[in-house]
């Protein structure tokens, strides 16, 4: 399930991936997953692309950001 929401300046989506359909374990309270987002369109006739780490880091592991779960609602922030 995916939700968007599209604004001027900013881009917020909500997304729910079961745990069950990436084959492991769900995370328990207190653990940590770096994670990075990196969104890609065509604008005006050439590639945009858009990534949480950072412009031309995407693949930088160490700008990724912190996915924290705490019960069974994770939060987010940047490291």
């Amino acid at each position: 399930e995916v939700k968007t929401i599209n604004l001027k300046n900013r881009l917020f989506f909500e997304m729910k991936i079961p745990f069950r359909e990436l084959g492991g374990v769900p995370p328990s309270d207190g653990s940590q997953w770096y994670m990075n987002l990196y969104w890609s369109r065509p604008r005006n006739g050439k590639h945009m692309g858009y990534a949480w780490a950072g412009r031309g880091k995407y693949h930088d592991t160490s700008r990724f950001g912190i996915l924290e779960f705490s019960g069974e609602t994770p939060t987010s922030r940047r490291k």
